[in-house]
């Protein structure tokens, strides 16, 4: 969070995270970055050339209205 922090007080564009964001930690991130890429926290079992699972999209949105 500190590294957010510190990238947006640097400059005027929105900061995006595109590397670790999962269910398990967004909560933490949600109102510090702009935007986010989410890749294989998407995916079955967690690895990136597994196609796109449901539940985990399901739960991750879940986890954001929560």
């Amino acid at each position: 969070i500190t590294d957010v922090h510190e990238a947006k007080s640097h400059c005027h564009l929105p900061v995006f995270l595109g590397s670790g964001i999962s269910e398990r930690n967004i909560g933490e991130f949600h109102k510090e970055a702009d935007g986010f890429i989410i890749g294989s926290s998407f995916k079955v079992d967690g690895l990136w050339s597994n196609t796109i699972d449901p539940t985990r999209v399901t739960q991750f949105i879940r986890k954001l209205h929560h």
